[in-house]
């Protein structure tokens, strides 16, 4: 099981609805946009882009109050549960939050909250580099944050997998984003969110500017190999056990059985 926790603030962009699935479970949706942005040099705010979210409420306690929720308020939403869907109006990578809480608040002219803490599986180790004309330095890495349910009996049933890329922006924590590598679980706290594009594969991808970032386990450790009863000669005439040698030996003359 792995942590999600979210905590975002939003203008409401479309009213409350309230259906069913096809098995009759009762539900209350509304979609809402986070307004990203920074704080300048002069400390000045400045917008961004806007990241969209759906609602989508199952618990039938939380739903009469949400039913009344209009376009134009302010939000506060809390959630330990998401998904990751298409927008069925515009074909585009959706963020569905399961909210536990929700409270509207007066809308003014601060910056919206955002706060995100997840655990993952580092998938690429960590790497440096720099972007952009005044060639500013940044260490990312990928996770995948593995999603899931607690079943009927309290057991975790995994569903999917969700992949995340980790930009680091600020010298005093990239130090020690530097050293992660593959097959750690990692915590990540961050107040940043955005959707790019795969440079890999075109897709969309989850980008988080971390606040923090803590180490929790390292890789698991690979079992040595035990001997299977071959041997290698190598091609410089050293015999050697065959678990040291390459996954695969495509040329049997340097199989021998011993």
């Amino acid at each position: 099981m792995m942590l999600f926790d979210c905590l975002v603030e939003g203008t409401v962009i479309t009213d409350a609805e309230s259906g069913a699935t096809a098995g009759g479970r009762p539900y209350v949706t509304f979609r809402i946009d986070n307004q990203q942005g920074y704080y300048d040099p002069n400390g000045t705010w400045q917008n961004t882009l806007r990241v969209p979210y759906e609602i989508t409420c199952w618990d039938q306690g939380l739903m009469p109050a949400l039913s009344h929720i209009h376009k134009g308020q302010r939000v506060l939403v809390h959630a330990d549960r998401f998904k990751i869907r298409e927008d069925r109006r515009t074909g585009e990578t959706l963020f569905d939050l399961t909210p536990d809480l929700v409270e509207t608040v007066t809308a003014s002219g601060a910056p919206h909250a955002f706060q995100c803490r997840l655990t993952g599986l580092v998938t690429s180790r960590a790497q440096s580099g720099t972007i952009g004309a005044d060639r500013r330095p940044m260490v990312s890495f990928r996770m995948d944050h593995q999603q899931g349910y607690h079943d009927r009996r309290g057991g975790w049933k995994d569903t999917v997998r969700t992949p995340y890329q980790v930009t680091c922006w600020d010298p005093k924590l990239m130090p020690s984003v530097t050293g992660i590598h593959r097959g750690q679980r990692v915590f990540v706290q961050a107040s940043r969110l955005n959707i790019l594009p795969d440079a890999r594969t075109g897709d969309d991808l989850f980008n988080l500017t971390p606040d923090s970032v803590r180490i929790l386990t390292g890789p698991a450790q690979t079992q040595k190999r035990q001997r299977n009863g071959h041997t290698v000669v190598t091609p410089h005439g050293e015999l050697i056990d065959a678990g040291a040698w390459p996954e695969v030996v495509t040329d049997l003359e340097f199989v021998h059985h011993d």
